[in-house]
Order: C-alpha cells, then structure tokens, then sequence
C-alpha cells in the first residue's frame, strides 16, 4: 500500500516547518491514534495522555522521517511503544500500594480509611453495554503481545503486513498471536453470551 499523497505533502510541509501541516496531520491522525491507546490501557485519561505524547513525539521526530514507513505506521509504533511503557508504569504503582488498614494521620488525629464503593450498573443499562464491558475486561486481561495484536487487526482493521511492521515482528507470528488471543478470549467469554 502505498502513502497517500496527501501525507507525503503534509509531512513534507512539517519537516520545511509547517505548524498548520503539522495540525492537519494531528487532526486526521489522533481519533486512530487515541483508540489504540485507549484499547491498550482501559483507561480515557491514559489514552489521552497517550496520544497527546505520541503527537508531542512526532513533532519532534518529523523531520527525520524517511519515508521509509507510512505515516500512520509510524504514529502506531510510537503509541504502541509509549502504552507499553505506561503499563509497566501502572504495573510498578500497583506493586507500591497501601494497606487500608493503615490509618491516616491528620491534625485531629487518626483516621480510617475508608474505600468508595462501586456504583452498581443501573438496572436500565443496556445489555449490549454489558457486554462491550465484558469483553474490555477480557481483552484488557490478555498479556499485552495478545492485546496488541487484537486491537490492531480486531478493533482498528489493520492487515497482517501492517500489523508486523509496526510491532516489527513477522507476518506468521503476527497470525500466531491472534489465533492464540481469540482462543483466550474464546475461553474468557465462555458462557456470557
């Protein structure tokens, strides 16, 4: 597949220092952008977070891009890496938690902790929402080589080609771990449907 030329003059226009080609580029790539971040890590804020770095990232790269990778490629490794990174952040705040045993100590003296409880679903919810929320706590369970691959072919339509050159691996692992996700899925899922 072959760059559109669209992108091949915006990126031009952003290494000669285009601010608003640099915009336009933003404004066709973040939804994409976004939606992978927010399927990789469960989390709005974090998704955000996520694809304004990636932008911020691109930003700063752009005059080096070679051509060498489309666009959106590119954009895909980098939010793909940068969720990466996030997780194993999260993973080591969740290591470093507190006991809510532990009492906190104020100026009036100690104080229990207390836990905000979860709001039930309420009792008009859409069954098609709880199933969306049962299958993005499934996927959201998967090791993150699985989830990945999921996300990228599943829910944003990539091919396998693609897949393989943004998380640089081959095409044969690409359908490997697929296979291998849908079958935990498959099995996570067993009975809710």
């Amino acid at each position: 597949m072959e760059e559109p030329s669209t992108d091949i003059g915006l990126i031009q226009k952003c290494q000669e220092g285009s601010l608003e080609a640099f915009d336009e580029l933003v404004l066709k790539y973040h939804k994409k952008v976004f939606n992978v971040a927010y399927r990789l890590l469960n989390n709005y804020d974090e998704a955000n977070d996520i694809a304004q770095d990636v932008f911020v990232r691109a930003f700063r790269a752009i005059k080096g891009f070679r051509f060498q990778a489309h666009l959106f490629t590119w954009l895909y490794r980098i939010t793909v890496n940068l969720c990466k990174n996030r997780i194993k952040v999260l993973a080591r705040e969740r290591r470093r938690t507190t006991s809510l045993d532990e009492p906190i100590i104020t100026e009036e003296g100690q104080m229990n902790r207390q836990v905000a409880q979860d709001k039930p679903l309420p009792s008009d919810e859409l069954i098609n929402k709880e199933r969306q929320e049962l299958i993005a706590r499934a996927l959201a369970s998967l090791q993150d080589e699985f989830k990945t691959a999921v996300v990228l072919r599943d829910i944003e339509g990539l091919d396998y080609a693609e897949i393989a050159r943004i998380l640089k691996i081959n095409i044969g692992t690409v359908k490997s771990r697929l296979h291998r996700a849908r079958m935990l899925l498959q099995e996570k899922l067993k009975g809710a449907f």
